[in-house]
């Protein structure tokens, strides 16, 4: 396939992004509850 053309850039690029979005996506509510659970530990 095009590997050095622009639109194949653009859609590494696009993918790259929404990889990191996705990440967040469910790195953040699983950090959220974890940190939850240490605070109800400790009392």
């Amino acid at each position: 396939m095009f590997k050095n053309s622009k639109s194949s850039q653009a859609f590494c690029k696009a993918l790259h992004t929404f990889g990191m979005v996705l990440l967040i996506i469910i790195a953040l509510p699983i950090y959220v509850l974890l940190e939850l659970c240490k605070i109800q530990k400790r009392r």
